[in-house]
């Protein structure tokens, strides 16, 4: 089923088929159910912990998410890309901030309130760019 997907999608390479097919086997063996049982969420757990472990990735790494995508295991509103779920989005200036460990709350509290208010005049990258 997945090998007629993955040859359906037009890849090329069996190392990178091999790889797909390994890491959904890995997610039903550890999660348990069928293929169609997987969430985006799984991919996403299986990417975090392979990139806490792998120094140095493959082309096809996310293949597997794409095989079960057009498969239609997460439905019609799945992303279609994986990496599009993993980015993270725009951080609120609060947590901008908070990414500077900064202790002392009432310096903080200044900062963020600086932020919010210059954040409707700049672009977000001028923003996160003054943290």
């Amino acid at each position: 089923m997945l090998k007629d997907q993955y040859t359906a999608t037009g890849h090329a390479g069996s190392n990178d088929c091999n790889n797909a097919l390994n890491r959904v086997t890995w997610i039903v063996a550890s999660k348990g159910g069928t293929v169609h049982d997987i969430t985006i969420g799984d991919c996403v757990e299986l990417q975090h912990a392979i990139g806490e472990h792998q120094t140095n990735g493959y082309h096809g790494k996310h293949l597997f998410y794409a095989l079960l995508a057009g498969l239609g295991v997460f439905g019609p509103d799945a992303p279609a890309r994986l990496k599009t779920v993993m980015l993270p989005g725009q951080l609120t200036p609060a947590a901008l901030v908070d990414r500077q460990g900064i202790t002392c709350t009432a310096i903080r509290d200044l900062l963020v309130d600086y932020l919010t208010e210059r954040a409707v005049d700049v672009d977000y990258t001028t923003t996160r760019d003054m943290t």
